[in-house]
């Protein structure tokens, strides 16, 4: 006769659960911030260039510039953060992005300085959600309480992208380009800060073995060698730049209707 033995079942878990844990509440304050900082700052650069050129396509392109880098650049920078510790790397990515959006705050800067500094900044966010993403099952564990605390970020950062958008359009109609700028270079900062506050330093992730890019190249291979995971790739990136495209018409679209 086989006996039975206990299953611990876990207990339910809600958002208030892992929001009262002080860690992941600053991750979540510094994720908002950054996020919502940063719509701003795409809709005030690109008022910025259209003011400056009227070319839709260069207003196109500056906000592209805000986006591309991820596409380009997100798989090999988000392994910075299996390398070094993750609070430093989100310290430092929003450190240097503050920076460089005050210099985005400089008046007269010419056009093409204007795309790469966006660029620029843009390349500090897949290091950044990477090291984000990392932190969260060691600030709240694994099981439900992890499950629930990545959707809420998820969702939350969906949530800030649409809300930082439309507050750009009203931050940038009330105080102009280089308030909103200024405005975004301190929400990183401030993301910064809740960083060096309230997470405590932690040991780096085991690397895989094999050097930085064999990593990122072992992961290339694995995805494009798949036909499922290469048409979810693609697909992702079709649907990426389509959103984008309509995203950087709003700008001319709205000023060719006597907008503001």
């Amino acid at each position: 006769m086989s006996s039975l033995e206990p299953v611990a079942v876990e207990a339910n878990v809600r958002f208030r659960d892992v929001l009262g844990i002080q860690e992941f509440r600053a991750l979540y304050a510094a994720q908002l911030l950054s996020v919502a900082g940063d719509q701003v700052a795409r809709v005030a650069v690109a008022i910025l260039v259209f003011n400056k050129t009227a070319s839709t396509t260069l207003t196109g392109a500056t906000y592209a510039a805000s986006y591309l880098p991820w596409i380009v650049g997100g798989p090999v920078l988000a392994g910075i953060s299996d390398r070094l510790p993750r609070r430093s790397v989100m310290i430092w990515c929003d450190v240097i992005r503050a920076i460089l959006v005050l210099f985005l705050a400089i008046p007269g800067l010419p056009t093409w300085l204007v795309i790469s500094l966006v660029a620029l900044v843009a390349l500090g966010e897949p290091p950044f959600a990477s090291a984000r993403s990392s932190l969260i099952p060691d600030l709240v564990g694994e099981g439900r309480k992890y499950a629930v605390a990545s959707t809420l970020a998820n969702t939350s950062s969906q949530l800030a992208v649409a809300v930082g958008f439309a507050l750009g359009g009203l931050v940038v109609g009330a105080a102009g380009t280089t308030a909103s700028l200024l405005i975004d270079a301190g929400t990183f900062g401030a993301s910064a800060l809740l960083a060096a506050t309230y997470f405590q330093r932690r040991a780096p992730a085991d690397p895989e073995p094999g050097s930085f890019l064999e990593t990122i190249t072992k992961g290339l291979v694995i995805v494009f060698r798949d036909p499922r995971l290469r048409w979810l790739a693609v697909s992702s990136w079709l649907l990426f730049g389509i959103g984008v495209s309509t995203e950087a018409a709003a700008v001319p679209y709205v000023r060719s209707h006597h907008g503001t």
